[in-house]
């Protein structure tokens, strides 16, 4: 890739979000711009456990960075921070440990020694992977959405990423294994063409220690690995999209197939989401209308229902995992967005998927939302943009389980 090419197409803007969309377009361009986008940041660089590298500055010192993050957009107001873009992404967990006490069991076994040809998927992801969609995606990193994975990553292990989407958290997480290797999967090859321009322009190796490989597979029709292959499993914002949970406990039976005695299950979904002030009615028209296209429109059983997320514990428990010997934690994180300029930004994302013929707007009309609810809840969206000191957070379930 040369210098000033961007890592995927962002489509053009409309809607009056340019500005908004600057900074975080600028974290995808290298060295250079691309038409009226401002020069960026190399958006791999980043931290390691001996401090910050290039632009991005971590509030806390030192270790693996789990404190919120500031990130330079390098855009032409120069010295503004924000974080992919304008996101604080408020670490500080409240974790209860239940992890066990001794040393994780580990076998040196090469997994790529191992791989069978991949399965040709046929489940389709319904949010689809647009660039609106795939936008959210390439602002995660392994620093903000595997942290509280990352002190239990050993340089030697084998890490399988499941879901890995455009793989910004995959080929961060290959610098933490820097003597083993790290695979992504997903079922989208042309997200997985993302990924892997991401780990090219970040120079990870394809082979070899500390490499970084991406092939096409589905977890849901097996994965095109041995058993007991990685020392670690990875999924982020994967199970949350799988409904009902019968679904979510095949996924978690294959990820469990897959991971040696000893090694570790981690798994991050979004159980809560709320916009503030409660007045934009975006509990309702945004969080309530994803939540009935993840359920393809089947209606909640009562006002008690569940997510797979919030479910985790018990989803894990029914696999064959052993909370009740300290082998699975139960942790909590967190997502913000707030400023102006990033609900600018979400206004923008949020007006791209929900236009006809964005996957996201199918899912929609898939589970019977009309056309009318669609124009009011953009209509919403903009209104919330627009209202000042309006903000946006979720609540993140984080799951550790030892095989």
């Amino acid at each position: 890739m040369e210098k000033g090419e961007a890592i995927f197409h962002i489509p053009p803007i409309t809607y009056g979000f340019e500005h908004a969309a600057q900074g975080f377009i600028g974290l995808y361009l290298h060295g250079g711009s691309t038409g009226p986008f401002p020069t960026g940041p190399d958006f791999m660089q980043g931290w390691g456990s001996s401090g910050p590298q290039g632009p991005y500055r971590p509030l806390s010192p030192g270790g693996h960075n789990l404190g919120s993050v500031l990130v330079d957009a390098g855009s032409e107001r120069p010295g503004q921070d924000i974080n992919s873009p304008g996101r604080w992404q408020q670490r500080g967990n409240v974790t209860f440990d239940l992890s066990p006490s001794s040393e994780r069991q580990r076998r040196t076994t090469n997994p790529a020694k191992s791989m069978a040809q991949p399965s040709k998927p046929t489940n389709s992801y319904t949010q689809g992977h647009s660039n609106y969609t795939v936008a959210t995606h390439l602002t995660r990193t392994a620093e903000s959405d595997a942290a509280f994975l990352l002190p239990h990553i050993k340089t030697t292990d084998h890490i399988l990423d499941v879901g890995c989407g455009p793989g910004t958290i995959t080929t961060g997480l290959a610098k933490y294994a820097s003597e083993g290797a790290t695979v992504g999967v997903d079922m989208s090859g042309e997200v997985l063409a993302k990924a892997k321009a991401v780990a090219a322009e970040a120079n990870v190796p394809s082979s070899g220690p500390g490499s970084v490989a991406f092939q096409e597979a589905n977890v849901l029709e097996g994965l095109p690995f041995a058993d007991d292959a990685f020392d670690v499993v990875f999924a982020s914002q994967v199970l949350g999209h799988m409904t009902p949970r019968d679904v979510a406990r095949r996924a978690l039976r294959e990820m469990r197939r897959v991971l040696k005695p000893g090694g570790v299950l981690a798994t991050r979904d979004g159980a809560e989401q709320h916009f503030y002030p409660r007045a934009s009615d975006l509990d309702r028209l945004w969080v309530g209308n994803s939540a009935r296209a993840l359920r393809k429109g089947a209606p909640a059983a009562d006002d008690t229902f569940e997510s797979t997320a919030t479910s985790m514990p018990a989803l894990l428990r029914s696999v064959g995992f052993d909370p009740d010997a300290g082998k699975v934690r139960i942790g909590a994180g967190s997502v913000v967005f707030a400023g102006p300029e990033t609900r600018k930004w979400l206004a923008w994302r949020a007006v791209g998927q929900l236009t006809q013929g964005d996957p996201f707007h199918q899912s929609w009309r898939d589970a019977g939302i009309t056309e009318d609810e669609i124009q009011q809840t953009l209509q919403a969206v903009q209104k919330w943009a627009d209202t000042e000191d309006a903000w946006f957070a979720a609540l993140q379930c984080e799951m550790l389980a030892w095989k």
